[in-house]
Protein backbone atom coordinates (compact mmCIF):
# COMPACT_ATOMS: atom_id res chain seq x y z
CA UNK A 1 0.00 0.00 0.00
CA UNK A 2 1.36 3.42 -0.91
CA UNK A 3 2.18 5.90 1.89
CA UNK A 4 -0.64 8.27 0.92
CA UNK A 5 -3.20 5.46 0.80
CA UNK A 6 -1.96 4.16 4.16
CA UNK A 7 -2.32 7.65 5.66
CA UNK A 8 -5.88 7.98 4.33
CA UNK A 9 -6.80 4.54 5.69
CA UNK A 10 -5.39 5.39 9.12
CA UNK A 11 -7.22 8.72 9.09
CA UNK A 12 -10.52 7.08 8.19
CA UNK A 13 -10.00 4.49 10.91
CA UNK A 14 -9.39 7.16 13.55
CA UNK A 15 -12.09 9.57 12.38
CA UNK A 16 -14.91 7.94 14.42
CA UNK A 17 -12.80 8.30 17.56
CA UNK A 18 -12.72 12.06 17.07
CA UNK A 19 -16.52 12.07 17.27
CA UNK A 20 -16.37 10.58 20.78
CA UNK A 21 -15.53 13.87 22.49
CA UNK A 22 -17.17 14.31 25.87
CA UNK A 23 -19.06 17.60 25.30
CA UNK A 24 -22.25 16.35 26.95
CA UNK A 25 -23.31 17.74 30.32
CA UNK A 26 -22.95 15.45 33.32
CA UNK A 27 -25.86 13.04 33.77
CA UNK A 28 -27.82 13.28 37.01
CA UNK A 29 -27.56 10.06 39.04
CA UNK A 30 -31.03 10.55 40.49
CA UNK A 31 -32.55 10.62 37.00
CA UNK A 32 -30.59 7.53 36.00
CA UNK A 33 -31.78 5.71 39.12
CA UNK A 34 -35.42 6.55 38.38
CA UNK A 35 -35.12 5.57 34.72
CA UNK A 36 -33.45 2.26 35.59
CA UNK A 37 -36.24 1.53 38.08
CA UNK A 38 -38.84 2.27 35.40
CA UNK A 39 -37.26 -0.30 33.09
CA UNK A 40 -37.45 -2.91 35.83
CA UNK A 41 -41.13 -2.13 36.46
CA UNK A 42 -41.92 -2.22 32.74
CA UNK A 43 -40.32 -5.65 32.43
CA UNK A 44 -42.25 -6.88 35.49
CA UNK A 45 -45.58 -5.62 34.09
CA UNK A 46 -44.89 -7.13 30.68
CA UNK A 47 -44.07 -10.46 32.31
CA UNK A 48 -47.35 -10.29 34.22
CA UNK A 49 -49.13 -9.66 30.92
CA UNK A 50 -47.51 -12.75 29.40
CA UNK A 51 -48.74 -14.75 32.39
CA UNK A 52 -52.34 -13.83 31.53
CA UNK A 53 -52.43 -16.20 28.55
CA UNK A 54 -51.66 -19.91 28.55
CA UNK A 55 -48.23 -20.86 27.26
CA UNK A 56 -48.18 -22.29 23.75
CA UNK A 57 -46.87 -25.80 23.39
CA UNK A 58 -44.03 -26.07 20.89
CA UNK A 59 -45.21 -27.25 17.50
CA UNK A 60 -42.94 -30.20 16.76
CA UNK A 61 -43.24 -33.80 15.75
CA UNK A 62 -39.86 -34.66 17.25
CA UNK A 63 -40.40 -35.45 20.94
CA UNK A 64 -36.66 -35.53 21.66
CA UNK A 65 -36.18 -32.09 20.10
CA UNK A 66 -39.01 -30.75 22.26
CA UNK A 67 -37.38 -32.23 25.38
CA UNK A 68 -33.96 -30.79 24.45
CA UNK A 69 -35.59 -27.38 23.91
CA UNK A 70 -37.30 -27.55 27.31
CA UNK A 71 -34.06 -28.58 29.03
CA UNK A 72 -32.12 -25.80 27.30
CA UNK A 73 -34.80 -23.25 28.19
CA UNK A 74 -34.66 -24.36 31.85
CA UNK A 75 -30.86 -24.11 31.94
CA UNK A 76 -30.84 -20.64 30.42
CA UNK A 77 -33.65 -19.47 32.70
CA UNK A 78 -31.80 -20.77 35.78
CA UNK A 79 -28.59 -19.11 34.58
CA UNK A 80 -30.31 -15.74 34.21
CA UNK A 81 -31.88 -16.11 37.66
CA UNK A 82 -28.53 -16.90 39.24
CA UNK A 83 -27.06 -13.83 37.52
CA UNK A 84 -29.81 -11.73 39.12
CA UNK A 85 -29.01 -13.40 42.45
CA UNK A 86 -25.32 -12.60 41.99
CA UNK A 87 -26.22 -8.95 41.45
CA UNK A 88 -28.42 -8.92 44.56
CA UNK A 89 -25.68 -10.53 46.66
CA UNK A 90 -23.36 -7.79 45.45
CA UNK A 91 -25.92 -5.07 46.17
CA UNK A 92 -26.58 -6.52 49.65
CA UNK A 93 -22.80 -6.55 50.26
CA UNK A 94 -22.71 -10.33 50.77
CA UNK A 95 -20.07 -10.79 48.07
CA UNK A 96 -17.38 -8.44 46.82
CA UNK A 97 -17.10 -6.95 43.35
CA UNK A 98 -13.99 -9.08 42.89
CA UNK A 99 -15.98 -12.23 43.74
CA UNK A 100 -18.80 -11.15 41.42
CA UNK A 101 -16.40 -10.67 38.52
CA UNK A 102 -14.41 -13.87 39.11
CA UNK A 103 -16.76 -16.05 37.06
CA UNK A 104 -16.64 -16.06 33.28
CA UNK A 105 -20.26 -16.43 32.18
CA UNK A 106 -20.55 -18.32 28.90
CA UNK A 107 -22.22 -16.68 25.90
CA UNK A 108 -24.88 -19.41 25.61
CA UNK A 109 -26.67 -17.93 28.62
CA UNK A 110 -27.73 -14.89 26.62
CA UNK A 111 -28.67 -16.73 23.45
CA UNK A 112 -32.17 -18.08 22.76
CA UNK A 113 -32.88 -21.72 23.64
CA UNK A 114 -32.39 -24.27 20.89
CA UNK A 115 -33.54 -27.81 20.28
CA UNK A 116 -30.48 -28.95 18.33
CA UNK A 117 -28.10 -29.36 21.27
CA UNK A 118 -26.87 -32.84 22.05
CA UNK A 119 -27.51 -34.47 25.42
CA UNK A 120 -23.75 -34.22 26.09
CA UNK A 121 -23.80 -30.44 25.48
CA UNK A 122 -26.82 -30.04 27.75
CA UNK A 123 -25.15 -32.16 30.46
CA UNK A 124 -21.97 -30.05 30.27
CA UNK A 125 -24.01 -26.85 30.64
CA UNK A 126 -25.90 -28.33 33.57
CA UNK A 127 -22.64 -29.32 35.28
CA UNK A 128 -21.15 -25.84 34.85
CA UNK A 129 -24.32 -24.10 35.99
CA UNK A 130 -24.72 -26.38 39.01
CA UNK A 131 -21.34 -25.22 40.32
CA UNK A 132 -22.33 -21.57 40.09
CA UNK A 133 -25.77 -22.17 41.59
CA UNK A 134 -24.35 -24.09 44.56
CA UNK A 135 -21.83 -21.34 45.30
CA UNK A 136 -24.23 -18.40 45.04
CA UNK A 137 -27.34 -19.96 46.62
CA UNK A 138 -25.36 -20.95 49.70
CA UNK A 139 -25.69 -17.36 50.98
CA UNK A 140 -29.51 -17.22 50.83
CA UNK A 141 -29.92 -20.81 51.99
CA UNK A 142 -27.83 -20.14 55.10
CA UNK A 143 -29.96 -17.11 55.92
CA UNK A 144 -33.13 -19.14 55.34
CA UNK A 145 -31.93 -21.94 57.65
CA UNK A 146 -30.87 -19.46 60.34
CA UNK A 147 -34.11 -17.45 60.20
CA UNK A 148 -36.54 -20.40 60.02
CA UNK A 149 -34.67 -23.04 61.97
CA UNK A 150 -35.50 -25.48 59.15
CA UNK A 151 -32.33 -27.36 58.23
CA UNK A 152 -33.99 -28.44 54.97
CA UNK A 153 -34.85 -24.86 53.92
CA UNK A 154 -33.20 -25.22 50.51
CA UNK A 155 -33.85 -28.90 50.01
CA UNK A 156 -35.27 -29.43 46.53
CA UNK A 157 -34.97 -33.18 46.23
Amino acid sequence: MRPFARTVCCFLTLLPLAACRDDKPATDLGTLQIDAGRLELLIDKSTQGLDLVPAKAPDTRDADAARRLEIDWSLRDAALKVLVMRNRLLQDDRITEKDARATHWPAWILQPPESSLSPAELAARLEWLNGEVQELTAHGCKIGVDKTGNALYCSVE
